[in-house]
C-alpha cells in the first residue's frame, strides 16, 4: 500500500529484550527430557495447564464424578469429560509436579557433587 506522499515505512523490528525472552523460552522448551531443568520445565507446563484449567472454571464439572451434573448449558458427556480432563490435570499438579521438582534438585545436586567419569 501507498500512502499519498509515498510508501508506508516498514514496520519496525520487535524489541531486542522480547527477542531474547523468546530464545530463552526456546531454549527452556527444548531442555533435554532427564536434566534438572528439563525436570523443572516439564513441571512448570503441568502447574499452568492446571492453572489455566482451573481459571476457565472446569472445576465445577467435577460433580460428574459423584453422579450429578454441573450447571449450564453443557451436555452430559461434555461435562464429564471435562470434569475427567480437569481431575487429570489437578493429579498431574499434585503428584507429578512435586516428584518432577524433587527429581531436578537431587539430580542437580548428584551431577555437582558427584565428579563425571571421563
Amino acid at each position: 500500500m501507498n500512502g499519498a506522499d509515498g510508501p508506508l515505512p516498514a514496520t519496525p523490528s520487535p524489541p531486542t529484550r522480547a527477542r531474547r525472552a523468546g530464545r530463552l523460552l526456546w531454549r527452556l522448551y527444548r531442555a533435554p527430557m532427564f536434566s534438572p531443568i528439563g525436570f523443572l520445565v516439564r513441571a512448570g507446563i503441568l502447574t499452568l495447564v492446571f492453572v489455566a484449567l482451573h481459571l476457565a472454571g472446569l472445576r465445577h464439572h467435577v460433580s460428574v464424578l459423584s453422579g450429578s451434573l454441573a450447571t449450564g448449558s453443557l451436555p452430559g458427556t461434555v461435562s464429564g469429560a471435562l470434569g475427567i480432563v480437569y481431575v487429570c490435570a489437578y493429579f498431574a499438579a499434585v503428584l507429578a509436579v512435586p516428584i518432577l521438582v524433587l527429581a531436578a534438585a537431587i539430580l542437580a545436586i548428584c551431577q555437582t557433587v558427584l565428579p563425571r567419569k571421563r
